[in-house]
């Protein structure tokens, strides 16, 4: 397409990067465009704009997790950001969220409650 001189000047400053987590873990991605004023973003999974949940929102340009689930927000996601102005819209980079299971941890948490537990009384 034609691209407008606004356009030429519109670029991610940061892009999201990858992370890996352990599950329940706070996750914080960002990104920034070149023109703070007037820009729109929004978040991607495989394609699909995220809406805000109990455990996810976006804030301004960044997209917070509250606790991580594997199954549910492991993927790749991409930022939208969009120019209030003229319209144009490019997408970042795409970042992997790797989410491990906490599986391990659980059962050492248990077997330490347990073991304070049995000892208390």
């Amino acid at each position: 397409g034609v691209l407008c001189e606004d356009d030429e000047t519109f670029y991610f400053t940061q892009h999201p990067e990858d992370l890996t987590v352990v599950e329940g873990q706070p996750v914080k991605l960002d990104c920034k465009a070149s023109s703070p004023a007037g820009v729109e973003y929004s978040w991607e999974r495989g394609g699909e704009t995220l809406m805000n949940t109990s455990r996810r929102h976006q804030s301004g340009h960044s997209l917070l997790f509250r606790r991580a689930l594997h199954s549910e927000d492991q993927g790749d996601y991409t930022c939208i950001a969009t120019n209030s102005t003229t319209g144009y819209s490019i997408s970042s980079r795409t970042a992997a969220l790797n989410v491990i299971c906490k599986f391990t941890y659980m059962l050492l948490f248990f077997y330490f409650k347990s073991y304070c537990i049995s000892t208390s009384w």
